[in-house]
């Protein structure tokens, strides 16, 4: 995989990351969907959310009161909110990759978005390199695996 890599252009090689960082991302949200039902609809998380959260902020300030609610039964919990803080964390830069807008230049590209407030909005952008995107990646395959365990 590697050669195949160093074989692309710089910005085909930005653009195969993002690709596979979004192909990683829905692998692992998809686990989080699952555990996000089951504690729904069996672990009382109607107790706090009158239907099945469809956000994922939503879906994790559930799963984390779920969870909390049951942590004399869950010897485990600390590990459950450090995945679900671990997800929050990736969400942002997987939201800013795939929501922002890519302009390539060399060996890192610039992601612009725009942020909207009650009263105005706000350009920024944000430098993204290979390796943010490596990390990135290598993340939310962790997901994966961690999300089909909780």
């Amino acid at each position: 995989m590697e050669n195949f890599l160093l074989s692309l252009s710089e910005t085909d090689r930005h653009t195969f990351q993002l690709g596979l960082l979004t192909k990683s991302w829905a692998a692992a949200e998809l686990m989080l969907d699952i555990a996000a039902a089951i504690a729904f609809g069996d672990l009382g998380g109607r107790d706090h959310s009158k239907e099945m959260p469809r956000s994922l902020s939503n879906k994790l300030r559930m799963l984390r009161r779920v969870l909390s609610a049951r942590a004399k039964m869950l010897p485990i919990l600390p590990d459950c909110i450090e995945i679900i803080d671990c997800t929050v964390e990736s969400s942002t830069f997987r939201n800013l990759c795939v929501h922002g807008v890519a302009i390539f230049s060399g060996d890192a590209f610039t992601v612009q978005y725009f942020e909207r407030f009650p009263q105005s909005i706000k350009h920024n952008a944000q430098k993204i390199t290979e390796n943010d995107l490596n990390d990135a990646c290598a993340q939310a395959a962790l997901l994966i695996p961690a999300w089909s365990h909780v």
